[in-house]
């Protein structure tokens, strides 16, 4: 075994208690009783374990060489003696842009998944397993608990869009701050990659209900059915969260329009009165005779004249309801 893959897993035997896997070489095609085996490796095979792969369980090179890279898209590969999956690990989004990915390749008698990080909900189903009260009978109900755990994961996260989306939009209606608009993007994005990562693997749990892998029993795929449901539920819910952030996006726009118009407005109704006293001192200003010019009250008139007219169009701007 490589230095850089970190082995685990377990030996599945019915009545017995688990047993941790000592190697490679407890991957067995076709056992003779109804045992199989979980090995989860975390790094990248090298050259001698994929010939390993190859001469024991027939593995085709195009399965060794989507293990070495990363993928795009969740997806279902049927193979005679094997099916290939793709599937990813949603709780990575908290800290990166890409969620993990994993490689499944399930058999009969054994089930393998690599991925080349940190896994959180195969760390976690690692744990779970050692605590089985009732141990999965079979490798596809153990796939199952996998990808039911991921589509689980990620429930939490589209749920608590709701109460943020509400929260924004509130604020948007309220008090649209200089901030806002950043956040409402935030929240958008977010809600882009979930879809992004999701929606494929909504296409790979309808393969597998729809007997595209024989090694997903009869009896295991009323359970991926149920896992499909929630899934398509939670894509379904970030639809409707989408269209919510664009009526979001739209009210704080507005918002920041009708602030606007009213901060011009109240500076119209303050500056137009002011023009005309400004007039009316800049023509008073003038080296020319004018009308009470050389009175000894001319100061006092031409104050009281201007406050009288900036008064009375404050009232008759008040009674067109301009302010």
């Amino acid at each position: 075994m490589p230095e850089s893959l970190r082995l685990r897993g377990f030996r599945f035997r019915p009545g017995n208690p688990l047993e941790p896997v000592a190697g490679w070489e407890d991957l067995q095609p076709n056992p003779p009783d109804k045992r199989f085996v979980w090995i989860d490796a975390e790094g990248v095979p090298d050259a001698a374990l994929e010939e390993l792969l190859r001469d024991r369980l027939d593995w085709h090179p195009i399965v060794l060489q989507n293990i070495r890279q990363a993928s795009s898209r969740a997806r279902l590969t049927p193979f005679e003696d094997y099916t290939h999956l793709v599937l990813f690990d949603p709780v990575a989004l908290a800290e990166t842009d890409r969620p993990a990915e994993v490689d499944a390749v399930l058999g009969a008698g054994y089930l393998v998944t690599f991925h080349a990080g940190p896994c959180p909900t195969l760390d976690a189903l690692f744990e779970e397993a050692r605590g089985f009260k009732g141990p999965p009978k079979s490798p596809d109900l153990l796939l199952h608990r996998l990808i039911f755990s991921a589509v689980e994961a990620a429930a939490p996260r589209v749920d608590a869009m709701d109460d943020a989306l509400a929260e924004l939009e509130e604020e948007a209606l309220d008090r649209p701050g200089p901030d806002l608009l950043e956040r409402i993007v935030a929240v958008r994005d977010a809600l882009f990659l979930q879809q992004l990562w999701l929606a494929p693997q909504l296409q790979m749990l309808h393969d597998i209900t729809s007997g595209a892998s024989r090694f997903v029993t009869p009896y295991a795929r009323p359970f991926f059915r149920s896992t499909e449901n929630r899934l398509r539920g939670l894509i379904d819910d970030i639809a409707v969260y989408k269209e919510v952030v664009q009526n979001t996006l739209e009210l704080y726009r507005s918002a920041i329009t009708h602030k606007t118009n009213e901060t011009i407005r109240v500076l119209t109704v303050v500056s137009t009165p002011l023009l005309v006293l400004s007039f009316l001192t800049g023509l008073y200003g003038m080296n020319v005779p004018l009308p009470f010019a050389g009175t000894p009250h001319a100061f006092g008139l031409l104050i009281g004249a201007c406050l009288l007219i900036f008064l009375g169009m404050l009232a008759w701007f008040r009674k067109r309801e301009w302010f």
